[in-house]
């Protein structure tokens, strides 16, 4: 049985010290906002992909516009793997402006700002 559990712990609860709670308040970000919504890890530069707010705004050659909620189904609605429309997303990409890529347009949009 789990006696360190909130519910049935019998020791004393030892709380931070007015040092502590400053020091963790006064603690800089760990990770960035882009423009773009992703979000990355300052320390490794890699995106954390469960924090991401952005979608694909997808343009076909006659005019259709999609939005595709995740790079898996924007990669499947222009045919790629999505490794290398990751790729090409973030190489490629300038100031927020659509690439092109098998006769669609993509872009990433943020979501919230």
């Amino acid at each position: 049985m789990n006696n360190f559990r909130l519910s049935t712990y019998k020791g004393i609860a030892v709380a931070l010290t007015q040092e502590e709670i400053e020091k963790l308040l006064n603690a800089g970000s760990t990770v960035e906002r882009l423009l773009d919504g992703r979000v990355i890890d300052r320390d490794t530069k890699k995106v954390l992909p469960r924090q991401v707010s952005c979608i694909y705004q997808i343009c076909e050659q006659d005019g259709a516009v999609l939005l595709a909620n995740s790079l898996t189904e924007a990669a499947a609605i222009v045919g790629l793997y999505p490794d290398t429309l990751s790729k090409y997303l973030d190489s490629e990409q300038v100031n927020g402006e659509f690439i092109e890529i098998k006769n669609h347009k993509i872009k990433r949009v943020c979501v919230f700002s």
